[in-house]
């Protein structure tokens, strides 16, 4: 299904920092919408290794760049509590 494997690619993003953000991002949108846990895809952006990972990559790689600093602070608060 096309959102199970949008999801996965976004999860395993290996150190991709475009898919580690919109890996966030959509987790972070869908926060309200993820309380199922049937759906692989689901069950991804509620994944709390994965959250934490693409958090590192995000931090690491592109927070030091965002010309908005609040901007991934509120998103990495929200998704992973950072």
């Amino acid at each position: 299904d096309l959102a199970d494997w949008l999801v996965g690619r976004l999860a395993y993003h290996r150190d991709d920092v475009v898919r580690a953000a919109w890996f966030l991002e959509l987790a972070r949108k869908l926060q309200d919408d993820v309380t199922s846990f049937t759906d692989p895809w689901r069950r991804r952006l509620r994944d709390r290794t994965l959250l934490e990972g693409a958090a590192a990559v995000v931090i690491e790689k592109l927070v030091p760049h965002e010309l908005s600093p609040t901007y991934w602070n509120d998103t990495l608060r929200t998704v992973v509590g950072i």
